[in-house]
């Protein structure tokens, strides 16, 4: 969130150009690991060699209504506050969005499910194939 705050209250062209590398950098260190994870979930989830087309066509959706809402909160911030005040407004609300991501996967953990382990937490799984013999669950 500290990089809106580069051009937020005082916005030049050497404050977009250090915003624009800011966010090239940041951005792919905050989305792949959310996306991994998002594929680590929808791998462990229930019947996910059966469902995994479905589990994915559920998170595109999401993902794509997620972007419809963006859009439609853009035109009425810009509608409501004027051009460069609705879009300020709208800098704060989105970039509060990632920390309300964190407070919503820092729970996420996985367990191996297997019954003599007592369902102990491990930190790296060994994929659950479905034939078992190395073959593709799909």
């Amino acid at each position: 969130m500290g990089r809106f705050f580069l051009i937020v209250f005082h916005p030049t062209y050497p404050r977009l150009i250090l915003y624009a590398i800011t966010i090239a950098i940041a951005y792919p260190l905050l989305l792949v690991p959310y996306s991994s994870l998002t594929f680590d979930v929808i791998g462990k989830s229930w019947k996910s060699a059966e469902a995994r087309v479905e589990y994915i066509v559920v998170r595109e959706l999401f993902l794509n209504a997620g972007r419809v809402a963006s859009i439609f909160a853009f035109l009425t911030a810009v509608a409501l506050f004027g051009e460069e005040a609705g879009i300020r407004v709208l800098m704060f609300v989105c970039g509060a969005g990632h920390l309300v991501i964190y407070w919503f996967v820092r729970r996420i953990r996985f367990t191996d499910g297997h019954p003599e382990h007592g369902r102990r937490e491990r930190l790296l799984l060994r994929p659950k194939l479905a034939g078992e013999r190395g073959r593709s669950p799909v």
